[in-house]
């Protein structure tokens, strides 16, 4: 039997055999962003590539995700190393679809090539007969939540249950069988490390109406739902000097206005708000006071307000075993920089709900520069941003099921 570290290395090599085909898988898939529950081509290109390793798969799971699977040669734990499938909708990203406006500007195009080319690794360097239990590789779709109305008319439809990728995934059972979970997201910079924890979040859908007039001759004929929607927000705002510290709460909302003319006094207005904290608590008690913020804009004009609050995602656990795991495979590939242990984030992931039900970590790579979900965030090492994940998500997963599966 071969040990640990010979297996380990074989698999860096394989890999980075690979590393020009890993590069162009993350490459292509950055030419073609799809938004969440829509990534129609990305899920084919990744079963093609699951296909030409003559790794089987199931595909059409929560409408565009894909798991594969390898097994070890003895039964034990089994692992799933994820990335997500779909992009954000900034239209000003130099990759963005001139169409749709989506672009990977959240790095998910390079948790994919991560994802693959540790199938790859695993499946060619013949160590997974040494493991004791199994992998599963899974590309989830819609982990951003955004185009709401596309996505509850998915859920009117009967197509989906929940707004996210991974919440799906739960729900229709591909978890079911699964015993931990890691991926591995892209940062900034050339280090790599791990956030404490991650927001939970709800959404809510506000509804306002009020009643159309000429907004010069007539406007005392009307209702001005806009402005109704104006003093929902401004009153939001307003509590959020109420918050304790630890809630890390942020309440933010855009608008949408349905047939607007300047000189028609708005009927209608749809306001998106997404209410965050740090624990279900403070959520639900964020929720509550973002209601009344919404009622009282309404009251105020005189119009009305229909408020659909929808399950966002939980806040996640950064599993600790885990977290050390990544942290002693991924130092010998980032010489001279630091692992960082950074403080709790008040963003959302829906890594946080599978957190919940299993050992899970959410940990970060550099190779990047620029901020998450703006127009300038772009790979500046290709290596350290599409390779480097590869191996280390396959090295974690020798650790974990190395020597009966101990350490799992």
């Amino acid at each position: 039997m071969i040990s640990r570290e010979k297996a380990k290395k074989n698999i860096c090599r394989i890999i980075d055999e690979e590393s020009s085909h890993i590069i162009k898988i993350g490459e292509d898939i950055l030419r073609m962003p799809e938004k969440g529950f829509q990534e129609f081509k990305t899920s084919a290109y990744v079963q093609e590539c699951f296909g030409k390793e003559g790794i089987p798969f199931r595909s059409g799971l929560a409408v565009t995700g894909v798991r594969a699977d390898l097994g070890g040669g003895s039964k034990g734990p089994r692992i799933a190393l994820m990335g997500e499938l779909d992009a954000l909708s900034v239209p000003e990203h130099p990759f963005a679809d001139v169409e749709t406006g989506a672009a990977h500007a959240c790095g998910h195009n390079a948790q994919l090539s991560g994802m693959l080319g540790a199938a790859i690794g695993l499946k060619r360097s013949g160590v997974l007969e040494h493991l004791a239990g199994s992998i599963s590789f899974m590309a989830v779709p819609a982990e951003e939540l955004n185009d709401m109305n596309y996505r509850l008319d998915l859920r009117k439809k009967r197509k989906i249950s929940f707004m996210s990728g991974k919440q799906e995934f739960i729900k229709i059972g591909c978890f079911d069988d699964i015993d931990m979970a890691i991926m591995i997201h892209g940062s900034e910079g050339r280090g790599a490390g791990v956030s404490e924890s991650y927001n939970g979040f709800l959404f809510k859908v506000s509804r306002f109406t009020g009643r159309a007039a000429h907004s010069a001759a007539s406007p005392h004929l009307g209702v001005n739902a806009l402005q109704a929607a104006s003093l929902a927000l401004s009153a939001l705002n307003a509590q959020n000097e109420t918050y304790l510290d630890e809630e890390r709460a942020r309440i933010h909302s855009i608008f949408e206005i349905p047939s607007a003319a300047v000189n028609v006094v708005p009927a209608g207005v749809v306001m998106e708000t997404q209410v965050r904290a740090s624990n279900v608590e403070s959520i639900l008690g964020a929720s509550k006071k973002a209601d009344r913020a919404l009622k009282a804009g309404a009251l105020a004009l005189g119009a009305k307000v229909a408020i659909q609050t929808i399950p966002g995602y939980m806040p996640t656990i950064q599993n600790k075993g885990l977290i050390e795991i990544y942290r002693q495979n991924v130092i010998p590939f980032i010489p001279g920089q630091k692992f960082y242990f950074n403080p709790p984030k008040a963003s959302s992931t829906d890594m946080g709900d599978v957190s919940q039900i299993m050992p899970a970590i959410h940990p970060y790579m550099g190779g990047w520069k620029g901020s998450p979900h703006g127009r300038n965030f772009e790979v500046t090492d290709k290596n350290l941003a599409y390779v480097v994940p590869a191996k280390v998500l396959a090295l974690c997963a020798i650790d974990l099921l190395w020597d009966k599966a101990g350490q799992a």
